[in-house]
């Protein structure tokens, strides 16, 4: 469809650039994952499209952590599930 290309295409790219810049480096999901970011008190979101490597297929993700107490905590879960879906 002509109308998701550019939307792909405005993602931040992991590793590469945007809000995602300095996440995922060196792992599967680097240059590979693009998404969308965000958060409020206590929640954090991230939601986007990766490439599964071994398929060759494109993934669509949500991953909604609530009740974190650090941001961070919930950035580096869903680090780890963006790896495991492009791998």
């Amino acid at each position: 469809d002509s109308s998701f290309n550019p939307l792909l295409e405005a993602l931040p790219i992991a590793a590469v650039y945007g809000t995602l810049k300095k996440r995922m480096a060196g792992t599967a999901a680097a240059a590979n994952v693009r998404a969308k970011t965000g958060s409020v008190t206590a929640v954090s979101t991230l939601v986007g499209y990766t490439t599964q490597r071994s398929t060759n297929q494109l993934i669509a993700f949500a991953i909604m952590n609530l009740g974190v107490s650090r941001m961070d905590d919930g950035r580096n879960f869903q680090d780890k599930v963006c790896v495991l879906l492009s791998e």
